[in-house]
Parts: structure tokens; sequence; C-alpha cells
């Protein structure tokens, strides 16, 4: 990877904010987790991502993890409102789709999220 590669700026466990579909055919700028390990990002291949929401159900469904946040913003994570990392929403994010990066999820949150996404994968693979 070139320092001129603008991959080359997104890492593991990065928050950032990203023009996504909706799974509806609808596109929307929102923040994103990126969850591709960050030795895998490279050039212009596609970012895979965890889509972050302000739709906070309770009681919380065990695939979404809590951010945390403050208004502000928080100083790790760059968020400003009650939120989660929705982990059975992954996108496949494009880095030109990429607006700009927000912040960090703590390690705690992101070792979370690997866990779920770990289950998940087991869980489908399982099924065949």
């Amino acid at each position: 990877m070139s320092p001129s590669d603008p991959a080359a700026a997104f890492r593991y466990g990065q928050i950032v904010l990203a023009t996504v579909g909706d799974g509806r055919g609808n596109t929307k700028t929102r923040p994103v987790v990126i969850v591709t390990p960050t030795d895998d990002i490279t050039g212009d291949l596609p970012i895979l991502a965890v889509c972050i929401s302000t739709q906070v159900e309770e009681p919380m469904p065990p695939e979404h993890v809590a951010l945390p946040w403050s208004n502000p913003r928080h100083p790790r994570t760059g968020l400003n409102k009650p939120n989660v990392a929705k982990c059975n929403w992954i996108v496949a994010v494009h880095p030109a789709s990429i607006i700009e990066a927000k912040g960090i999820v703590p390690a705690k949150q992101i070792g979370e999220i690997d866990t779920i996404l770990r289950r998940m994968k087991a869980e489908g693979e399982a099924r065949g």
C-alpha cells in the first residue's frame, strides 16, 4: 500500500461516516465501524463495516453493541447521541464513499463486536 493510497488511512475499529445502502434500495450517510482487518484494507476494494444506528431497542438485541457517546461529541468515538453498532447489519463500503473519519471504537466494545461477528459466522457455517 503506498502513502498515496486513500484506503491507507482506514483501520479496523475506526468509525467513519459513509454513504451506505439500507437494504431497501435507499442510501443514507451514517456512521459505520470498519471490521475489515487493517492489513486487508488495500486499494480500491470494498471495506466491510457494521452500521451504527441511533435506533436503540430495549431490550437490546444480542447482535447490538452500545457505543460510548456524549454531547457535543465523545472524545474517542466522535458520537453525540445514544447509538448501537448493529452487528447483524454489515455493509461493504467503497473507500470513495467514506466522507470523514469520526473516531475509534474503544477496546471493550470492539471486542464485543468481534465476538458477535465470530459467533454469527460460526452459526452461519453450522447451518451450511
